[in-house]
């Protein structure tokens, strides 16, 4: 089980099918989750374990997003380090994080792609929605794979 999660590789936003309403506080987006789990099989030490010894970890990332080299590899640590566990990383930031090619512009300020400053960029992803993304997220961690 293990070795077909880790050759799983990450499910990025595009190659999910249907589609997605922005507007739904409830829904889940985009994420990074690791499950390197044995629940409901039996242990090396033949013990059974319940969904009750299953733990949860709910990642948050940092500007660079949930699919950054960085969080992805510590999402893995996480998850097979705390066994039985399982790891999500919600993007927060829906798909547009913060650049890590950061152009300087003529007053010495970094912009991204899109020419944004970093406030200008964080101005588009405001509190209220992140709350409900990770709140989201938690709900979704409770409730498909049963952990508190």
């Amino acid at each position: 089980k293990r070795e077909n999660e880790s050759k799983r590789g990450l499910i990025r936003p595009d190659e999910v099918e249907g589609t997605e309403d922005s507007t739904d506080p409830g829904a889940a987006y985009s994420t990074v989750e690791r499950d390197y789990g044995d629940w409901g099989v039996y242990t090396p030490t033949g013990a059974q374990m319940s969904s009750t010894e299953v733990q949860g970890v709910l990642l948050l990332s940092d500007v660079y997003g949930a699919f950054s080299e960085n969080t992805r590899a510590l999402a893995d640590k996480i998850a097979f380090e705390c066994q039985p566990a399982v790891v999500m990383v919600p993007d927060m930031f829906r798909g547009t994080p913060w650049t890590t090619n950061a152009t300087l512009d003529e007053d010495g300020v970094e912009r991204n792609e899109e020419g944004k400053t970093y406030e200008g960029w964080r101005a588009t992803h405001p509190e209220a929605r992140v709350d409900i993304d990770v709140r989201a997220a938690a709900a979704v961690l409770r409730k498909r794979y049963d952990v508190s």
